[in-house]
């Protein structure tokens, strides 16, 4: 078999995925690169077989395979891009762009290079969702006619940064006066949408085509310069409405995804606490009223024991096989932009004060900035 070899930029989170991808037969981390010399020596420790880069250029230029986007999402654009330019295959961390300008040169260099490019969605691989693809595709629940999705995480402590990469909430006393904001401090809660978009958007194979966004305000932490959270209304192509709340400055655990699907045979729901349960109703004479469900947390992979309950080691699995197969990928470039462009013009929607915006399809429409 031969080996595919991977690096990573970015040994904050995207350390946990390229531990998995050493873990999948056949592949192997040969480069880490981050600007944080803690991080990397952090990175390189977990990884013994890979070279350290400070210099994302520098990293680059040696013969590897595949590589893993993990920097923070306003930079997304420019390292992907540059990736696949560099002839890579990219794995790229959510949201896959920052911005239209963006989003609208991933797709194009994509296309240009040919490269192979996937989205790194998580969440498309937890387990109730793929039990709802079944009941879906098996008829049981009959037609989605609404749907939602909610992310709701306190994210207060991780919005200020110090130069060693230490995150800070600024209004805790041992926050130093040499830290600053970090992205998460300046963004749109509404455009980190594509947890609790993307899997819905799997399961009924549909696409957003319009939206209407409103912001709550940044009210629990005005220091932070944030909406505490936004609200989206998306039309869809199929014509069922689709709900979604993003919220990262309120008070609430556990935080997580919560997700739910109205249909025209039932109804079923994710838990949103460790302690509960996912629940299902079917209007078929054999339930009186919702029943409990303990759906698996994630899907069974050989990398089931990893991060976020087992669902990141679903996403590598399955992006280690479609790429050595030469398979398509399984969320390509304009289905990752069907993930993330709902988030941008939600976002820009909200400044409007919920104007209804038109999302466009890559596949046929350029993007642009001027409405």
């Amino acid at each position: 078999m031969t080996t595919i070899t991977v690096g990573l930029l970015g040994a904050g989170r995207g350390l946990s995925l390229a531990q998995l991808f050493d873990r999948v037969p056949g592949y192997r981390v040969v480069a880490v690169c981050d600007a944080i010399p803690e991080r990397l020596d952090r990175a390189r420790s977990a990884c013994p077989r890979a070279e350290g880069f400070h210099d994302y250029a520098a990293m680059l230029r040696e013969p590897f395979d595949v590589m893993i986007v993990a920097s923070a999402p306003p930079n997304h654009a420019d390292h992907v891009c540059a990736a696949l330019e560099a002839g890579k295959a990219v794995l790229s961390e959510v949201p896959a762009a920052h911005t239209i300008d963006d989003a609208q040169r991933i797709v194009d260099t994509v296309a240009r290079t040919r490269g192979y490019y996937m989205l790194g969605e998580n969440c498309n691989y937890y387990g109730f969702i793929h039990a709802w693809k079944e009941l879906l595709e098996e008829g049981v629940l009959g037609e989605v006619i609404h749907a939602e999705g909610e992310y709701v995480h306190d994210i207060r402590g991780i919005t200020w940064v110090d130069a060693d990469g230490r995150y800070y909430n600024p209004a805790d006393p041992r926050c130093p006066a040499t830290a600053r904001p970090s992205w998460r401090a300046r963004y749109n809660p509404i455009q980190y949408i594509t947890h609790s978009l993307g899997p819905l958007l799997w399961l009924t194979s549909d696409r957003c085509t319009s939206v209407s966004c409103l912001s709550t305000g940044c009210r629990t932490q005005p220091e932070i310069g944030s909406p505490d959270g936004q609200i989206a209304l998306f039309e869809t192509h199929s014509g069922a409405p689709i709900r979604q709340s993003c919220i990262f400055s309120a008070p609430k655990e556990p935080g997580g995804q919560w997700y739910s699907l109205y249909c025209s045979r039932g109804y079923a729901e994710s838990k949103r606490a460790p302690w509960d349960s996912g629940k299902l109703y079917l209007a078929d004479g054999t339930m009186k009223e919702i029943q409990r469900k303990d759906w698996p947390t994630a899907v069974d992979t050989p990398l089931a024991s990893s991060g976020h309950g087992g669902i990141d080691g679903g996403l590598v699995w399955e992006f280690a096989h479609a790429f050595r197969r030469g398979a398509p990928s399984p969320i390509d470039v304009h289905t990752a932009m069907d993930y993330t462009l709902p988030g941008i013009y939600a976002a820009l929607s909200a400044e409007r004060n919920g104007e209804r915006l038109h999302i466009p399809d890559t596949r046929t429409e350029r993007l642009v900035t001027r409405f």
